[in-house]
């Protein structure tokens, strides 16, 4: 048992310095300030839903596809995402809260 614990732990330990909390920082960035508590509501009740999504398929995604197979899907969907938020979301370092919405309404869609 202790064993499967660390093996656990060990999967997990690249996500969180890395993409895990990329979802928290940007969310808590990009909203204006009168919106701010609703939007990240939203935001939190979205992240869990898709992490429940998740959940529930990868048992039967691992069977049908593999495990190998299951982790590359979810791979190329995190990184399509990422490819569109590397060129749709503009840097925000340095630049105070109350101007962040500024950055978004001067952007071309």
């Amino acid at each position: 048992e202790r064993e499967r614990e660390r093996e656990r732990e060990r999967d997990e330990m690249p996500l969180s310095p890395g993409l895990g909390t990329l979802a928290w920082t940007i969310n808590a960035e990009i909203y204006p300030m009168w919106v701010r508590g609703y939007a990240m509501s939203l935001s939190t009740l979205t992240n869990w839903s898709f992490n429940l999504v998740i959940a529930f398929t990868f048992l039967d995604l691992s069977n049908a596809i593999t495990k190998y197979g299951a982790f590359w899907l979810y791979a190329g969907i995190t990184s399509v995402g990422w490819i569109f938020f590397y060129f749709k979301l503009p840097e925000t370092r340095g630049v105070p809260l109350e101007h962040v919405e500024k950055l978004f309404e001067d952007r071309p869609r």
